[in-house]
């Protein structure tokens, strides 16, 4: 059963961070075309 909630909580942290990155193209995309 820990095995299983280390996975799930293993899967919120990828989560979030892919979520992190593509929020920072989204930066740089913007900034881009910003200029």
């Amino acid at each position: 059963m820990k095995f299983r909630q280390r996975v799930a909580d293993l899967n919120a942290e990828i989560q979030e961070q892919q979520d992190q990155v593509s929020f920072s193209i989204f930066k740089c995309l913007f900034c881009y075309f910003d200029q």
